[in-house]
């Protein structure tokens, strides 16, 4: 059994409790913490087979945690185009905050202070994500404020040399960089289950309304019957090759009514469907559920 989780769990604490079980592990590196690994040029990645898109791998081994680990640092190019198209309209936007700043400085009251004017500038930053890119220093002058707004040009390329990449490390020395790279991405199928479980229209886990503890086991079983339906639901749209998300299918299936007709010198109400749209039939077809004839 290969264990398979992010890295809010790396300690050697628990790699040493791993590394003395008959698990294997599966984790990610944080590319703050490795940079060498991050300024490996490209020409020594090699391309991967991963669900049919393009995707670059490097390979090594490094002792890490007490041990010999084999890392994959991944390179996907989509992603690191965006992160780039990101850190631009960022650095840009911040820029523009920080000079409106600047222009309200000269028509400042005596309650102004220059440690005033930093916290705001904090303010801004810490709203960019990237604060370390900017080098901003505030200075005071017989009650006229200056402010200088630099970039600084080695954080970018700190920050470029990281984006697009992932390092995966992994105590299966003797798989190859596919077989990593699939065990470690198919982690997205227990998070999708925690989203579901977070979902207020879909299961619900909170708020829960319960206190003894009988109650909360109920609970926590409703929970996971209905994350057990909404996968076997999923599954059993993807098999029919219906393509439409989770969320949308839950709502459509929600809209299907029923109604109860009562007719002179009938004792009993007819039960009718009310019509279905097209989605509605293509859902109830995928679940192999017969379709009522609506009159």
């Amino acid at each position: 059994m290969t264990l398979v989780f992010d890295k809010g769990c790396n300690s050697p604490e628990n790699l040493s409790e791993i590394d003395k079980s008959d698990f294997f592990f599966i984790g990610t590196l944080s590319t703050y913490h490795h940079p060498k690994l991050c300024v490996v040029p490209l020409s020594d990645y090699k391309e991967v087979d991963y669900e049919g898109k393009p995707l670059y791998a490097y390979r090594t081994t490094m002792e890490l945690y007490g041990k010999d680990r084999a890392v994959v640092v991944t390179f996907n190019l989509r992603t690191y185009r965006k992160k780039i198209h990101w850190m631009s309209r960022t650095i840009l936007r911040t820029k523009r905050k920080l000079q409106e700043l600047r222009r309200t400085l000269k028509s400042v009251d005596k309650r102004t202070t220059v440690q005033s004017v930093d916290r705001k500038v904090q303010e801004i930053l810490s709203e960019s994500h990237i604060a370390p890119v900017f080098d901003v220093k505030v200075s005071s002058y017989y009650g006229k404020y200056r402010m200088s707004i630099r970039t600084a040009p080695l954080v970018i390329k700190e920050y470029r040399a990281r984006f697009g990449k992932n390092i995966i490390f992994t105590d299966h020395l003797d798989w190859s960089n596919e077989d990593i790279i699939l065990a470690y991405r198919d982690r997205h199928k227990i998070e999708t289950s925690f989203r579901w479980t977070k979902d207020p229209f879909l299961v619900r886990w909170t708020p829960m309304y319960h206190w003894t503890d009988s109650k909360i086991r109920v609970h926590g079983l409703s929970c996971v019957m209905a994350l057990l339906f909404l996968s076997l639901l999923h599954k059993k749209m993807k098999e029919a090759k219906v393509s439409m998300s989770l969320d949308r299918a839950m709502e459509s299936l929600r809209s299907i009514r029923l109604a109860y007709c009562y007719y002179p010198r009938k004792a009993q109400p007819v039960r009718k469907i009310c019509r279905l749209s097209s989605t509605e039939k293509e859902i109830l077809t995928a679940l192999n559920l017969e379709i009522p004839e609506v009159r």
